[in-house]
């Protein structure tokens, strides 16, 4: 089966390509754009789901051995959330694949799709992102939020690998 050609491409050419979608699946595009680019060896598509919020700071540079690698507004909003459900949340800081800050938050109770990008655009994440997933969100497009990020390391085992 031949894959037609991506349409809404809305974000251009840079980087984070994930405008478009492949039989109105984002996941199907963003893959692609990872192959075509030589990524996807490095990196993989990761899609949203009813407990997990998605946060792209493109403004904020990410650091690993920061005590707070994640923007000064993401903290203060994450006491909000906590507070509005009534349990504390975790979460994972991790670069882009431009270099900039990746959140994502893990939430214990399942949360609409129109409520996950509210919170997301509370949290500060790039608001032409959130506002292009509620224009997907409209068009019944599939798996609108997403992210690409790096694949795990595969573990190394210690000593010659002979079970010593």
């Amino acid at each position: 089966m031949e894959i037609p050609e991506p349409s809404n491409a809305l974000f251009g050419k840079g980087n984070s390509d994930v405008g478009g979608t492949i039989q109105n699946d984002h996941a199907l595009y963003a893959q692609r754009t990872l192959e075509e680019r030589g990524f996807a060896d490095t990196w993989q598509v990761v899609v949203a789901h009813d407990r997990l919020l998605m946060l792209d700071y493109d403004q904020h540079t990410y650091y690993e051995n920061l005590v707070y690698p994640a923007p000064e507004q993401f903290y203060a909003t994450l006491s909000i959330l906590e507070t509005a459900l009534d349990y504390q949340v975790r979460y994972e800081v991790s670069a882009s694949k431009g270099g900039n800050t990746h959140v994502l938050v893990h939430l214990s109770r399942d949360m609409s799709i129109l409520e996950r990008v509210a919170w997301q655009g509370a949290f500060g994440s790039d608001p032409k992102r959130e506002a292009l997933h509620l224009l997907s969100i409209s068009r019944d497009e599939l798996n609108p939020i997403l992210l690409f990020m790096r694949k795990p390391e595969a573990q190394k085992l210690l000593g010659g690998g002979d079970g010593r």
